[in-house]
C-alpha cells in the first residue's frame, strides 16, 4: 500500500486557528484536529462531494499552456519558462499516461539549470522528474541542493519526502513530511501524511489525512480532489469497505468526468463483486483515458477468467510494450511489470534480476515485497520470508503483501505464520486480487484443515 503522493499542488492560506491547533498539539493530533476545526469553521458537519467540476476544456487548457510555454522557451530560453514547462509535462503525464512527457519534462529541467545553474525552483522541478524515473537517490540530491539554497522552503521538503519514503527511509521522510506540513498545510501535506499513516499500518490516520486533503482542495483544485477521492478509495478498498470505496471512485468521476483512476476503481470494484463485464468496461475506459500497466494487468486477469483469453494475451502483449516505453523513456524497474512478469510465465530469471535491482536501488516496503515475490518464484524460499517479513516491517496493511508473506511461509511448510497472514488478507478483502483471491483462500483452508 504504497502511493506516492508526489503531487504539486500550491498551499492555500489558513484561518489562524490552524497555528495556534499547531502549538499546543502533537503533530498527529493536529492533522486531525486541524482537519475538524478547519470544516467547522467554515459551517460544515462532514465531508461532502465537491461541488466543482473539473471544467470541459481541462485538457484542451492544458495542451495549450505546454504549446506557449514551449514557444516561448525557444523565444526567451529563461529558467522560470523551463519551471512551468517542466510541471505542465509532468501533469500531462500524470492524466494521460504519456510517458514520453518524461523524457520532455527532463530535457526541460535539465535546461532549466543550464540557463541558472544551482537554482532552488530548477532543482526542485529536476528532483520531480527524477521521481518519475525512478531515479530515487538523484532526487534525493537534488531536493537535498535545493534545501541547501532556501532552507526555509517547503515544496523541496515534499518531495525530499517523497525520494525518502520511495529509498524506504522512513523515518527521514516522516521528519521532511511533518516539516512540509507545518511550513504549508494543506491538501499537498495532507496526502503525504496520509501515504505515510498507510505504510506504518495506520488507517484511521490515514483516512483522516486524505478526507482532509479533499475537504480542503475541493473548492479550488477540483483535479486535485477527484486524486484524493481515488487514493481514499484505494484505501477503502484494501481495508474491504467495498461499497464506500466505490462510492468515492463514482464521486472522482462526477468530479473529474472520464478520469481514468476513477474508472480504474471502480473496475476494481466491480471484479471483486463478481461482475466481470463491468469491471472489463470500466478498465477499458480508464485505459483509454491513462493507459499504464497497474490498469492493464488486472484487465488481462479479468479477461482470463471470463474466458476471453485472446484478449487476455492482448493486454499481456501490451505489458511487454511498456516495459520497452518505459526503458526507453528513462522508467527504471517497474514494480507492476515485474509482477506481471513472476505471475504470468515471463522469464523468471530476468524478472529476480530486475527485482533484486529495484531493491538496491530504492528498498521501499513495495519493492522489498517484489523482491520476496521473485525470490520466491526461484525457489530461493529462505531469503524469500526474510524479504517478505521486511515488505510488513513497518505495519502495513496491504492484502498483496500478506499473502505474498503468507504463501512462502506455506512453502516453507509453516502453517502457523502461513495462517496468520492468510486470515489478516480474508479478514481484510478476501476479494484483494482477481490473480490471487482463489489461491490465497485455498491456502488458508489446507492450513486450517492440517491443523486439526
Amino acid at each position: 500500500m504504497e502511493r506516492a503522493p508526489a503531487r504539486p499542488v500550491a498551499p492555500r492560506q489558513q484561518p489562524l486557528a490552524w497555528k495556534a491547533i499547531g502549538l499546543y498539539l502533537p503533530l498527529a493530533a493536529f492533522a486531525l484536529a486541524a482537519f475538524l476545526v478547519f470544516r467547522d469553521w467554515r459551517g460544515e458537519g462532514a465531508p461532502s462531494p465537491s461541488p466543482v467540476q473539473v471544467d470541459p476544456g481541462h485538457a484542451e487548457r492544458l495542451a495549450a499552456n505546454i504549446a506557449f510555454f514551449e514557444g516561448r522557451v525557444a523565444e526567451t530560453n529563461d529558467s522560470l519558462s523551463y519551471n512551468r514547462l517542466t510541471a505542465l509535462y509532468l501533469q500531462r503525464l500524470r492524466e494521460t499516461g504519456d510517458v514520453s512527457d518524461v523524457r520532455r519534462a527532463e530535457t526541460s529541467a535539465t535546461r532549466s539549470l543550464e540557463v541558472a545553474p544551482g537554482q532552488y525552483a530548477g532543482l526542485v522541478a529536476l528532483a520531480q522528474v527524477r521521481i518519475a524515473q525512478h531515479e530515487f537517490t538523484a532526487a534525493e540530491t537534488a531536493a537535498r541542493e535545493a534545501l541547501a539554497l532556501a532552507p526555509s522552503r517547503a515544496d523541496a521538503q515534499a518531495v525530499l519526502g517523497d525520494a525518502l519514503m520511495a529509498l524506504g527511509r522512513y523515518d527521514a521522510a516522516g521528519d521532511a513530511y511533518r516539516t512540509f506540513l507545518e511550513k504549508a498545510p494543506g491538501s499537498s501535506a495532507f496526502a503525504r501524511m496520509a501515504a505515510y499513516a498507510e505504510v506504518h499500518g495506520n488507517v484511521p490516520l490515514a483516512d483522516q489525512y486524505w478526507r482532509a486533503a479533499i475537504d480542503v482542495d475541493r473548492g479550488d483544485a477540483p483535479e486535485a480532489s477527484a486524486w484524493a477521492r481515488v487514493q481514499l478509495a484505494n484505501l477503502l478498498f484494501v481495508t474491504g469497505k467495498t461499497g464506500a470505496a466505490r462510492d468515492e471512485y463514482a464521486l472522482a468521476l462526477r468530479v473529474f468526468p472520464g478520469y481514468g483512476p476513477a474508472e480504474a476503481g471502480l473496475g476494481r470494484v466491480a471484479a471483486a463483486r463478481g461482475d466481470d463485464d463491468q469491471a472489463i468496461a470500466h478498465y477499458t475506459r480508464a485505459i483509454a483515458s491513462v493507459p499504464l500497466p497497474e490498469y492493464v494487468a488486472p484487465l488481462a486477469d479479468i479477461l482470463a477468467r471470463s474466458g476471453d483469453e485472446r484478449g487476455a494475451a492482448r493486454q499481456a502483449a501490451l505489458m511487454s510494450a511498456f516495459d520497452q516505453l518505459f526503458a526507453a523513456n528513462g522508467i527504471k524497474n517497474d514494480l507492476t511489470l515485474i509482477l506481471f512478469d513472476l505471475d504470468h510465465g515471463g522469464d523468471t530469471g530476468r524478472a529476480l534480476d530486475l527485482a533484486r535491482a529495484a531493491y538496491a536501488e530504492r528498498p521501499s516496503l513495495a519493492a522489498a515485497d517484489t523482491y520476496a515475490w521473485a525470490l520466491y518464484r526461484a525457489g530461493q524460499l529462505d531469503e524469500a520470508r526474510a524479504m517478505a517479513e521486511v515488505a510488513l516491517s513497518r505495519g502495513t496493511r496491504e492484502p498483496l503483501f500478506l499473502y505474498h508473506a503468507g504463501a512462502i511461509a506455506f512453502a516453507q511448510g509453516d502453517d502457523g505464520a502461513a495462517a496468520g497472514w492468510l486470515q489478516q488478507v480474508r479478514d481484510l478483502n478476501p476479494a484483494f486480487s482477481v490473480q490471487h483471491q482463489d489461491e490465497a483462500a485455498r491456502l488458508l483452508a489446507q492450513t486450517k484443515e492440517r491443523a486439526k
